[in-house]
């Protein structure tokens, strides 16, 4: 709900300016979404996006066209970071 300058939450009552609700939102898609654009799923895995390129042409993570775009399976993405950073754990040790 909008009141005035601030979005106050119906069940918690929190209030936000409109800065913080976008961000809400935002880091509220990047956790929920199925498919994300190259750009944010990279941001939302931390992992360059060359490397969310690299890994689909690859065939190690799921791509498909949304609206004209490609977009890529986050959880494959997330699942192959995490792969990726252990294997650089072990090498560091």
């Amino acid at each position: 709900t909008l009141d005035g300058d601030m979005w106050v939450c119906r069940s918690c009552r929190t209030m936000r300016d409109q800065v913080q609700y976008d961000q809400m939102v935002r880091e509220a898609y990047l956790r929920e979404a199925e498919w994300l654009s190259g750009p944010d799923c990279a941001e939302a895995a931390g992992v360059p996006k060359g490397s969310v390129k690299g890994w689909a042409s690859k065939g190690m993570v799921g791509k498909k066209l949304i609206e004209g775009r490609i977009h890529y399976r986050i959880s494959d993405v997330r699942e192959h970071a995490d792969r990726v950073n252990l294997a650089r754990a072990r090498e560091s040790v």
